[in-house]
């Protein structure tokens, strides 16, 4: 059992990852002065990633019920993400809701919008 684990580096899983593109957004006023977040048309930045769902005990207490919802991926570039930039998943969009900073990496997590 001990042997499947060695050897298991960044890279192992590189087969699942795949490049998702990262908007910003921006804030649009209607003639009521009523504020709306809206994606950017062109991205900001792509990454190249594999999202997992969210499954542990931590997250369900500090997202609630909203992790039916959410995944988070593990990101070892520099790149530059916000709160509430929007990435395209699985044809839908999502916002980033988390952005947890480590020394070799960056745990994103993400929402779908509703």
């Amino acid at each position: 059992m001990i042997d499947a684990y060695i050897g298991l580096t960044k890279d192992h899983f590189e087969v699942f990852k795949q490049d998702y593109d990262v908007y910003g957004t921006h804030i649009v006023s209607d003639e009521y002065n009523d504020e709306q977040a809206v994606k950017d048309d062109t991205p900001k930045c792509t990454i190249h990633v594999m999202w997992q769902p969210m499954t542990d005990w931590a997250h369900v207490a500090e997202y609630g019920r909203d992790v039916e919802r959410m995944f988070y991926c593990i990101l070892y570039d520099d790149v530059d993400l916000a709160y509430d930039d929007v990435i395209t998943f699985r044809g839908e969009e999502y916002e980033i809701v988390g952005l947890k900073y480590f020394n070799s990496y960056t745990r994103v997590d993400i929402r779908k919008k509703v």
